[in-house]
């Protein structure tokens, strides 16, 4: 797995996850199977603020494992990291509300619409303000070029339209980092060397 950054500011010193203004620190971060299988060894990051960051690798080099132990999903092995400046997973409760995710492929309804999907899922976001929901999944929806789809059913869109309206739905609340998995794990898919990654 390579990791690849693009930022205005300059790399910075390594220092212990929290310290600084990061969206994401790791240090020495691992996970380890059980039969020994090593997914991810030894991750030192660090992702500034207002930076775009991808992951870029075969299928099984860690990307996604990566992504788990960052949000929390499973736990490393060894080493520590942060989101935000809060040291994970102790300040997941403070961390997790500001940060917007997709990891693996999006679990919609099919039967129901693109709109009405976001709906469902703006509903059940506790810190969503309901008087801004029409606003907020418009503007999702135009973000990731969904608008003339708004009202076409979830089974009927494709690939590439059901991941965006993923992406649309991890952008519903303005966050302060987001971040996307893989939608699927077929060779070829995003994530494989000359295609769109995470």
């Amino acid at each position: 797995m390579t990791a690849a950054t693009t930022s205005s500011t300059e790399p910075r010193q390594a220092s212990q996850p929290g310290a600084g203004s990061a969206a994401i620190q790791t240090r020495g971060l691992t996970k380890r199977f059980r039969g020994g299988q090593v997914a991810v060894d030894h991750l030192d990051l660090d992702v500034p603020v207002g930076s775009v960051f991808g992951f870029l690798g075969p299928n099984g080099s860690g990307k996604t494992t990566t992504i788990r132990m960052l949000l929390g999903l499973i736990s490393p092995t060894a080493g520590s990291h942060s989101l935000l400046g809060l040291g994970m997973p102790q300040r997941a409760s403070a961390v997790l509300p500001r940060v917007g995710a997709l990891v693996e492929g999006p679990a919609f309804h099919p039967h129901l619409s693109g709109t009405d999907n976001l709906r469902r899922m703006d509903a059940a976001d506790r810190p969503a303000d309901p008087r801004t929901s029409k606003a907020r999944i418009g503007s999702a929806l135009e973000r990731v070029g969904l608008t003339a789809a708004a009202r076409k059913r979830y089974r009927a869109y494709s690939l590439g339209m059901r991941q965006r309206l993923g992406i649309a739905a991890a952008l519903l609340q303005p966050r302060e980092t987001a971040r996307t998995g893989r939608a699927d794990e077929r060779p070829g898919s995003a994530g494989e060397p000359g295609k769109s990654g995470t």
